[in-house]
């Protein structure tokens, strides 16, 4: 008897397991995860940008959809490498002395009279 239970429940899990592989594989699985992700990323990177103060260091603007992380000494090549996104926003929350430091919040014409300023751009424009 017990071994009919095992092999039931063994046999309930592999429906279960190949149910939801059908479900995260199909449109509607891979849409539903995407939203998920991107509200996830949204919350994240809200929080990073409070860690830091939440507005623009230059002009104040305090509009999420235009503000950036820009590395104060320049150096973000060395960061692309290696750090999702994610992560980097989870990093700065957690160590936000540290990383005050490291980033400043810029909007982006600000960001980019920066970058063009001290020749952080690939080319350089007239």
């Amino acid at each position: 008897m017990i071994e009919m239970n095992k092999d039931k429940k063994y046999r309930q899990t592999l429906k279960y397991k190949l149910t939801q592989k059908r479900y995260a594989q199909s449109s509607k699985g891979k849409k539903n995860h995407a939203v998920a992700q991107r509200g996830q990323r949204q919350r994240r990177r809200k929080e990073a940008l409070q860690a830091l103060g939440g507005e623009c260091v230059n002009c104040h603007i305090d509009d999420v959809r235009c503000l950036q992380f820009d590395h104060i000494n320049g150096d973000g090549y060395k960061d692309v490498s290696y750090k999702v996104p994610l992560t980097k926003y989870i990093w700065i929350r957690d160590n936000s002395e540290e990383a005050k430091k490291k980033y400043q919040i810029l909007c982006a014409n600000c960001n980019w009279k920066k970058r063009y300023d001290n020749n952080e751009v690939g080319r350089k424009y007239d």
